[in-house]
């Protein structure tokens, strides 16, 4: 704009609208040299601001320059931040949080079956899946004292029974079926379905599992200890499942598998299904993967089995196990002849 056709007066007024400042007794160059300087500087609003809240004002000395924390005059002791707070309730704390597993994970049975690598129980923890455990007791004890379950007995083995009995101490065999004729044979038995996630079929520590590479791998997934996940072929996969299921005591080695399921209101068992060892071991052993396969904390066998992290914290003695979980899967209970059923009560 060609401010020199503006009277002085003109000049000033636009001053005084754009809120220029200094123009009194200024002659009219003076004047159009300011308007024009004005124009000429950036506009930013921002700035003023930024410099206005820049300035920190002290709510007790009221001087600029600091805060109340670091006020030289203030006696009162000042409360530390929030999130240092939160900092100190956890440095205190003294309970320890066990992970889910999913897990989940999880995940968490105090089972029957849970050994050592030398086949000594160990005491069971009284997680809420323990019931599992007890329903499987229960139905050991119900096989034995069940009469027309030994009478199915007989006519699958087509020879007469003396005694069924329990065998103590966890054994990988729970029952012992003796014949009139001096014979015997043991007898797996499982309950259920495992509580939706498998029976839990062996417990140990990791290092006793004698192999390199498969405890790195426990250790990395289940333990959270390390960061390696080394490949494990499926002979040791093999291996582990066998030691497993079928323990290292030729005495107590598993002749037979059942399955059973029992009506809850009476007691009794109303379903009893048999399998010789030989064809389920074959059966399994075939469904075994390539290479075992890292799931989130868990390794996986095959569909069938996978190994975890026991858990359970304070309620268990040892939650750092490893135990390994068998599904019975619509595949392996094809395998089983039914031998008795009978009509749940209503």
């Amino acid at each position: 704009m060609n401010y020199s056709n503006k009277t002085r007066d003109e000049l000033k007024a636009i001053c005084k609208e754009r809120k220029i400042e200094g123009i009194s007794g200024k002659i009219k160059q003076a004047l159009i040299d300011l308007i024009k300087q004005s124009e000429s500087e950036p506009k930013s609003p921002s700035t003023n601001k930024t410099k206005h809240t820049s300035k920190s004002k002290c709510s007790i000395c009221k001087q600029e320059g600091h805060n109340k924390r670091s006020c030289k005059t203030s006696t009162t002791p000042v409360s530390a931040p929030k999130n240092e707070a939160k900092t100190d309730i956890k440095a205190t704390a003294s309970v320890k949080v066990e992970p889910e597993m999913n897990s989940s994970i999880i995940r968490e049975d105090a089972e029957k079956s849970a050994l050592t690598t030398t086949d000594v129980p160990l005491p069971m923890g009284s997680s809420k899946n323990s019931q599992v455990a007890k329903n499987g007791f229960k139905a050991e004890q119900t096989i034995c004292s069940q009469e027309d379950v030994k009478k199915s007995f007989e006519l699958y083995f087509e020879m007469e029974i003396e005694e069924i009995s329990c065998i103590k101490n966890r054994k990988k065999s729970d029952i012992k079926l003796r014949f009139k004729k001096g014979s015997e044979t043991t007898i797996q038995n499982k309950d259920g379905n495992g509580g939706g996630r498998g029976w839990s079929v062996d417990r140990r520590k990791v290092d006793t599992y004698n192999d390199e590479q498969l405890t790195t791998l426990l250790k990395t997934l289940c333990l959270k200890q390390g960061t390696d996940k080394p490949v494990v072929s499926a002979d040791i996969s093999k291996q582990v499942i066998n030691k497993c299921m079928l323990g290292i005591e030729e005495e107590y080695y598993p002749k037979y598998f059942t399955h059973t399921k029992m009506d809850k209101k009476t007691g009794t068992i109303i379903l009893l299904g048999i399998c010789p060892t030989d064809k389920l071991m074959a059966f399994l052993y075939n469904e075994i993967y390539h290479v075992m396969v890292a799931k989130r904390t868990c390794v996986h066998l095959s569909p069938n089995f996978y190994l975890q992290r026991k858990g359970g914290g304070k309620t268990d003695h040892a939650p750092d196990d490893i135990q390994m979980k068998f599904m019975f899967t619509k595949n392996v209970e094809q395998l089983f002849t039914p031998i008795f059923t009978q009509t749940m009560s209503q």
